[in-house]
């Protein structure tokens, strides 16, 4: 296995696991807003499988497809954290 195919892994599993530890904290809509780039990955792991069965030589950008998916939970995350943060702020 390739370095960068290592570090793809290693970038996806870091981005996995904000909003796994958020489905556990958060409650409400809340946790559904954590749940659905986990569903979003996950349908993009059934895509990338169903494409490498279906061709055993296609399938070869899932590195791509990993770090897109990775880099977007991240940004969705943060916006999720911060649009939380400012709606449950007291105010007064």
């Amino acid at each position: 296995m390739s370095f960068l195919a290592i570090l793809v892994l290693l970038v996806t599993a870091a981005s996995a696991w904000l909003p796994l530890v958020a489905t556990r904290h958060w409650r409400g809509a809340w946790r559904a807003a954590a749940l659905a780039p986990l569903f979003i990955g996950l349908l993009l792991l059934v895509a990338m499988l169903a494409e490498r069965a279906a061709a055993p030589s296609g399938g070869t950008l899932w590195q791509l497809a990993a770090f897109a998916w990775a880099m977007g939970t991240m940004v969705y995350m943060v916006a999720a954290l911060t649009i939380k943060s400012i709606l449950n702020k007291p105010r007064g």
